[in-house]
């Protein structure tokens, strides 16, 4: 993927304020003129540094390009039921109840830590997600127990959990040394949240849950949806949840995915930009990055999340995706997504389907080729797009996406 006609082609010119920006992402290069300037007021010395492929680093070259073949990825959506009702569940949690069977989840172990083996990677990574999987902790366990049995010798096993926070701390401490991070997706925080909203008691046992975690040394992460809902308050969201101790924190743009939120007004994305970038900056003097989806200035990748790599997410049934979210949804295109199947006797990876999910990359969409945020934004969510692929991006959020790009490498460039 990295040649020389590419390197050539990856270097910009962007006006910002009363400035310019000269920026080449792949090699990691950057010049800024006061006013405004054209390439060729910059040099061709520069130029040529920028575009040699001697200058790429070594992270773009070895993980922005090729398929993580070292990590085998295993995400297991054990059920499809909560304890909450957010009203924009990226996966429609709460509706259309079904859960994975233990001969379904204990096959997908074990068939994950031979084919571990056979691809030669260093690590097994299994991830139990939902609905909220802490509701089957003894499922849990006994998978753990399955891939500490079956995996080989010299592999790793990481083990993570995605949870809403309201679980049992007495019943959760059977398995907190086995699991090496838990993400806590505070998708609400305010507002119409069912945690959030009317009911302050959910809200202060996800604190105590979240203290309980660190205080066992646990790694915390949360995620935050940002929406029309809170995108007015991510400030004092962040606040908060730093003062508290969680020192991981991620900003995720809300797809176009999950229920509809009644009554609610769009989000303003110049306002938006504004309040993130201003938190942003203010955060980086501390030493932490606090990032927005698809505005990481130090992550390098084509691919926009991991479906090309791709991700083996298994449906309560056993169906395997490539992708997270398409396992609990309906819609004929969910299944562009399908690249395998749990079988009663074997496993079935589909290699043509697995082929055309390594396509979905940012170099094939069209409406990204002249854009300097698109190695940062990744071109946004696949599935998201509704089986159009690329296709139909908000004209809005990529104004908002390179706009903050845009001010970070300004930002970052004057340090």
């Amino acid at each position: 993927m990295l040649t020389n006609e590419l390197l050539g082609k990856e270097i910009y010119v962007i006006n910002v304020d009363d400035q310019t920006l000269f920026y080449a992402p792949l090699t990691r290069s950057f010049a800024v003129c006061d006013g405004e300037a054209n390439i060729g007021d910059i040099g061709e010395d520069w130029v040529k540094e920028a575009s040699s492929q001697n200058n790429v680093p070594d992270f773009i070259c070895e993980q922005g390009f090729k398929y993580d073949k070292d990590k085998i990825r295993l995400r297991l959506n054990i059920t499809t039921k909560c304890n909450l009702n957010c009203e924009y569940c990226s996966v429609r949690a709460g509706s259309d109840l079904r859960n994975m069977t233990k001969n379904i989840a204990l096959r997908s172990v074990s068939h994950f830590c031979r084919y571990a083996q056979e691809e030669n990677a260093n690590t097994l990574e299994i991830v139990f997600s939902g609905g909220e999987p802490t509701l089957f902790l003894p499922l849990i366990k006994e998978c753990i127990i399955q891939a500490k049995k079956d995996l080989t010798d010299g592999i790793n096993l990481k083990l993570r959990i995605l949870t809403n926070g309201l679980f049992s701390c007495n019943k959760y401490r059977e398995i907190i040394h086995d699991i090496e991070e838990v993400q806590v997706s505070w998708d609400g925080f305010f507002g119409k949240n069912e945690r959030y909203g009317s009911d302050s008691s959910i809200a202060d046992r996800v604190w105590k849950n979240i203290g309980f975690l660190l205080e066992n040394k646990s790694r915390v992460s949360v995620l935050t949806v940002v929406s029309e809902v809170n995108y007015l308050r991510i400030r004092k969201i962040v606040d908060e949840l730093y003062n508290y101790g969680v020192k991981n924190i991620f900003l995720g743009l809300k797809e176009t995915l999950g229920r509809t939120l009644k009554g609610s007004v769009e989000i303003d994305y110049e306002l938006l930009s504004n309040i993130y970038f201003d938190l942003w900056r203010d955060y980086r003097k501390i030493g932490v990055d606090i990032n927005l989806t698809g505005t990481d200035i130090h992550s390098i990748s084509p691919f926009p999340c991991s479906v090309p790599i791709p991700n083996y997410s298994v449906s309560p049934e056993g169906v395997i995706s490539a992708c997270t979210v398409s396992f609990n949804d309906d819609n004929s295109f969910a299944d562009d997504f399908e690249i395998g199947r749990i079988l009663k006797n074997r496993v079935k990876i589909n290699r043509d389907s697995l082929d055309k999910v390594r396509k979905f990359h940012v170099l094939n969409i069209s409406d990204c080729n002249d854009c300097f945020a698109k190695w940062h934004c990744r071109g946004g969510c696949p599935y998201s797009k509704r089986g159009e692929y690329f296709t139909s991006l908000s004209s809005e959020r990529c104004d908002m996406i390179r706009k903050i790009v845009a001010l970070k490498l300004m930002y970052v460039s004057s340090e």
